[in-house]
C-alpha cells in the first residue's frame, strides 16, 4: 500500500543503506522520486519513501509520501503529487525497519511552467491579414516563444503577464506549437495543444455581364456573370446595395434577368463554407433612355373638293 504525510519517526537511525535517484517525469505539478535500498540492516523495510521540501535538507517532519510492505533491497519510486510549478524541491528517500528509520542523501529538481491551451489558427481568407494565435494563460517570469512547424521560431519570446497572452495574426501555413521556458530555473515546458493556420481560396473572378441603354417604359436589359462555382453565392449590387437575394452558382453563367433602375451593377461572391469574399471582374451599367416628347397633332378635317386641302401639323 501507499499513502502521503508522515508516518511514525520516533525511531533511531539504524544500519538501513540507501541511495536517492534523480526525480523523473516531472512536470509542473508532480515528480517521481526514484531510489535504491542497497542494504536492509536487521531487517526488512516495512515503510519506504520520500521527504521533500523547497527549503533544503528534508527531515522527517517534513511533506512525504510513503509506502508500507515487506521490502528487500532493490529500486523503487513514488509519486510526488501537488506540487507548485517553476519551484525547486529538494528531496530524500527514507526507509523504516525494525531498527529505526534511515534517510537517504538529498537530491533536488525543479518544476516546469504551468502548461497552458495553445489558441487560434483556422482557416484564414486569401489577402486577409491571417490567423490569429495565442495563449489561454500564463505566468509571471515565464517566458513563451511561438514555433512552427516544430522547429521554427516565430519570432522573439514574450513575456507572461499572469492572463492570456496574443502572438497577434499569423498568415503563413501550418502547425504552431508554444514552448515556455522560466527566465531564472530555465526550466521549459510544452503548451498544451496547438493551432493550425490554413489559406481559403477565394471565390474566382468572373465578369460581370450585360447592362446597356434601353427605352423608357421597356423590360429593361439582362445583367448576368459568365461564369460561377458550386458552394459560392453570388449577390447583385446596385451602386453598392443588394439587388434581391443571392444566387447559387451552378458551374456556369448565371443570369440575373433584365433590370430596369439605372445604375453600376456589381456582383460579390461568398464561399457557403469559408465565407470568404471576391468581387466579380468589372460591372455592367444600366441606362435608361427617354422616349421623344409626345406633342399633339394638329389640322385636319374636311374640305371642298377640288379645292387644296387641310393643313395638318
Amino acid at each position: 500500500t501507499s499513502a502521503t504525510g508522515n508516518p511514525a519517526n520516533n525511531f533511531t537511525n539504524g544500519p538501513l543503506t540507501l541511495t536517492t535517484q534523480a526525480a523523473s517525469n516531472i512536470t509542473h505539478n508532480s515528480a517521481t522520486g526514484n531510489a535504491t535500498i542497497t542494504m536492509t540492516g536487521s531487517g526488512n523495510p516495512t515503510i519506504r519513501g520520500f521527504k521533500y521540501n523547497t527549503t533544503g535538507n528534508p527531515a522527517l517532519s517534513d511533506e512525504g509520501v510513503f509506502e508500507t510492505g515487506d521490502f528487500t533491497t532493490g529500486q523503487y519510486s513514488l509519486n510526488l503529487t501537488n506540487l507548485q510549478p517553476n519551484t525547486t524541491y529538494y528531496l530524500k528517500s527514507y526507509a523504516t525497519n525494525v531498527d529505526g528509520t534511515q534517510l537517504g542523501p538529498q537530491v533536488s529538481f525543479i518544476t516546469k511552467p504551468t502548461p497552458f491551451n495553445v489558441t487560434g489558427g483556422g482557416g484564414y481568407c486569401e489577402g486577409s491579414s491571417g490567423s490569429a494565435i495565442g495563449l489561454s494563460g500564463s505566468e509571471i517570469n515565464v517566458n513563451y516563444q511561438l514555433i512552427l512547424d516544430g522547429s521554427s521560431n516565430v519570432g522573439i519570446p514574450i513575456a507572461g503577464t499572469g492572463a492570456a497572452i496574443s502572438f497577434g495574426n499569423h498568415t503563413t501555413i501550418g502547425t504552431y506549437t508554444v514552448s515556455a521556458t522560466h527566465s531564472t530555473t530555465e526550466q521549459t515546458n510544452a503548451m498544451t495543444g496547438n493551432a493550425v493556420v490554413t489559406i481559403n481560396q477565394l471565390p474566382t473572378a468572373y465578369n460581370v455581364t450585360g447592362g446597356g441603354a434601353y427605352c423608357s417604359g421597356g423590360t429593361g436589359v439582362a445583367v448576368g456573370l459568365s461564369n460561377s462555382q458550386t458552394g459560392v453565392n453570388y449577390q447583385l449590387k446596385r451602386d453598392g446595395t443588394n439587388v434581391g437575394s443571392a444566387i447559387d452558382g451552378t458551374g456556369s453563367a448565371l443570369n440575373f434577368g433584365n433590370q430596369t433602375e439605372a445604375g453600376t451593377y456589381t456582383v460579390l461572391a461568398t464561399h457557403s463554407v469559408t465565407s470568404c469574399e471576391n468581387a466579380m471582374t468589372g460591372n455592367a451599367v444600366v441606362t435608361i433612355n427617354q422616349l421623344p416628347t409626345a406633342y399633339n397633332v394638329t389640322g385636319g378635317g374636311a374640305y371642298c373638293s377640288g379645292g387644296t386641302g387641310v393643313a395638318v401639323g
